[in-house]
């Protein structure tokens, strides 16, 4: 590749990601000071706003591990732990986007006014262990498969 091209391509992936992770900071932060934004629907949107920043940084260890490899090539295990939180999250956010999907069609239901109001910590707690133990897989499916010398 043209190197004269490299550098707006590397700024391009720098600062992207940095306004993405600047965006989703803000919304979290915002969901943990207002009061009125800690329904279970908020928490899990603020949740997948952690998840996508966690996904934003695999954009800044492409850049990096672009710039410290001298022949641009990374064994696959070497490769796999530098991207498993990226991957692990980017499986949470999508499963929690799907949650908080249903969460807000069952919101229309007459039974889910009663049922997330008086068991709003064990039905946020339930929908994160789903995420989470899903994500958990996905990753385990991951490393499990890397094989033992692959390059």
């Amino acid at each position: 590749m043209d190197s004269t091209l490299l550098l707006p391509y590397q700024i391009f992936y720098i600062t992207i990601p940095l306004l993405g992770i600047l965006g989703n900071f803000a919304l979290i932060y915002v969901t943990i000071r207002c009061r009125k934004l800690r329904s279970v629907c908020n928490i899990l949107i603020a949740l997948i706003s952690a998840g996508y920043i966690m996904q934003l940084f695999s954009h800044l260890v492409m850049v990096i591990s672009y710039n410290f490899s001298f022949d641009h090539k990374t064994r696959l295990e070497t490769c796999l732990y530098w991207q498993i939180l990226p991957f692990f999250s980017t499986g949470h956010a999508e499963i929690l986007l799907l949650c908080v999907t249903m969460d807000r069609m069952l919101s229309m239901r007459k039974f889910y006014y009663h049922f997330v109001y008086s068991y709003k910590f064990l039905y946020t707690t339930l929908i994160i262990f789903v995420a989470t133990a899903l994500g958990v897989c996905v990753t385990s499916v991951a490393y499990l498969y890397k094989g033992p010398n692959d390059k």
